[in-house]
């Protein structure tokens, strides 16, 4: 029997830029106007040095905290993950 690949309803045209994800939670603490430790704290309510090593490219947020940092500040999924568009959710 051959197996088959389903197809998917949308087109992976770019790769997502987790490289680029330091320098775009750095840009987006910077706009708020805060420390890491204050990002942190802002957007899970805890104390720690998470956001740092996040910015530093020491750990990658887990998808709950990327999900998490979307919705707390309204931010664009495309531009935080793949670099697209605008930071800020408009509307």
């Amino acid at each position: 029997m051959t197996e088959r690949k389903e197809r998917l309803p949308y087109r992976v045209d770019k790769p997502i830029e987790l490289q680029e994800l330091p320098d775009r939670l750095i840009e987006l603490r910077k706009h708020f106007g805060l420390t890491p430790m204050e990002a942190f704290r802002a957007c899970f309510g805890k104390k720690g040095a998470t956001w740092s090593n996040w910015e530093s490219g020491v750990a990658i947020p887990p998808l709950r905290a990327i999900i998490q940092i979307i919705n707390y500040w309204g931010i664009n999924p495309s531009w935080l993950v793949m670099g697209d568009g605008e930071m800020l959710n408009h509307g």
